[in-house]
């Protein structure tokens, strides 16, 4: 997945702002705020097909399609990313892993004595990304995970970049076939056993043409039920919601950390904000696939999640930031 350094800066309008009291109705109609602000952010960037659902404290109050429905799998890009982490922290609890476990522990055949910590963080060292240059792939419609680990580790680890964090796809792709070895099961199968079903989403699945990219950007999952997997993994009384500084992160700017697959800040409210984007654009001759997804997950209540035909790679997502930060502010 592509990432910019400038989504690092997504969310700190909503740090700004504190927990306004509002009753149940006007949370609905600053829900409908956002919602309407999506729909002109769409127009605005010519995107065709997009959906959106926004919940607060746990319940959805509002949803938005434009070409699909917040109720279609769609490819969620990077956001993928949180699943792995979340599938990850599930064999950690389980007693599979640790954090501190290295990669030829569990991997004889990756040679790499890469911690899970420092994948899940992305301050590896690797920082070549074979992901990036697709037409180099094996395939494209299997898991094939321990085949981007082989390529990333053979090209070495930059020694200056070790400990420092660099945003490497290939990081979650050795996560991935990790999590196909401890368990001895598809990825696809284990996250979906392990973080979909304890909380009944039933029809999250690979994009079938990218499977290769499961760990890090392969999976479908509809605008509402995104929402769900981040209500359910970061509310606030959860682990995540409540300690993720407890858990494998690396401070890249100022008060943001990158965690298990999400960026995250204090809030305002007593809690943290944690938010991430994806962006996939691929063209080749007649063949092209572009999609994109973004989420926000806040302290104040409020859930977001979009995902969009669009791979929204100029800008486009941190005018959103802003713009949903003055929905829910503004008085219905």
């Amino acid at each position: 997945m592509r990432f910019l350094l400038a989504s690092l800066i997504i969310l700190l309008a909503f740090s700004t702002f504190p927990r306004i009291a509002v009753a149940q109705s006007e949370y609905v109609m600053r829900a409908q705020n956002i919602v309407n602000a999506w729909e002109k952010w769409l127009n605005k960037h010519s995107i065709t097909k997009a959906a959106i659902a926004i919940s607060h404290n746990d319940k959805i109050l509002a949803k938005g399609g434009h070409g699909m429905d917040a109720n279609d799998p769609a490819p969620v890009a990077s956001l993928s990313k949180a699943i792995t982490g979340i599938c990850v922290l599930k064999l950690v609890e389980a007693g599979k892993l640790t954090y501190q476990t290295q990669l030829n522990e569990v991997m004889l055949e990756l040679d790499s004595d890469v911690s899970i910590a420092s994948l899940l963080q992305q301050t590896s060292g690797y920082t070549r990304d074979i992901t990036q240059k697709p037409l180099e792939y094996i395939g494209r419609d299997q898991e094939y995970l321990e085949w981007v680990s082989e390529q990333e580790i053979s090209a070495g680890r930059d020694a200056d970049m070790i400990g420092k964090f660099h945003y490497n796809n290939a990081n979650y792709a050795m996560l991935g076939a990790v999590i196909r070895k401890v368990t001895g099961n598809s990825y696809e199968a284990t996250c979906n056993e392990l973080v979909f079903q304890p909380i009944g989403i039933t029809n999250a699945e690979l994009n079938k043409p990218w499977r290769i990219m499961s760990a890090w950007g392969g999976w479908r999952l509809s605008a509402v039920d995104y929402v769900k997997f981040l209500d359910a993994y970061f509310e606030k009384n959860t682990m995540i919601g409540t300690s993720p500084e407890a858990l494998p992160h690396h401070e890249i700017e100022t008060g943001i950390s990158y965690g298990l697959g999400y960026l995250f800040r204090q809030g305002r409210n007593g809690g943290f904000n944690f938010w991430h984007q994806g962006a996939w654009d691929y063209e080749w001759g007649n063949e092209t696939a572009r999609f994109g997804a973004y989420f926000a997950k806040l302290d104040s209540g409020w859930t977001i999640a979009i995902n969009h035909n669009s791979s929204t790679l100029s800008g486009e997502v941190t005018e959103f930031d802003r713009i949903i930060s003055e929905a829910i502010n503004a008085l219905p």
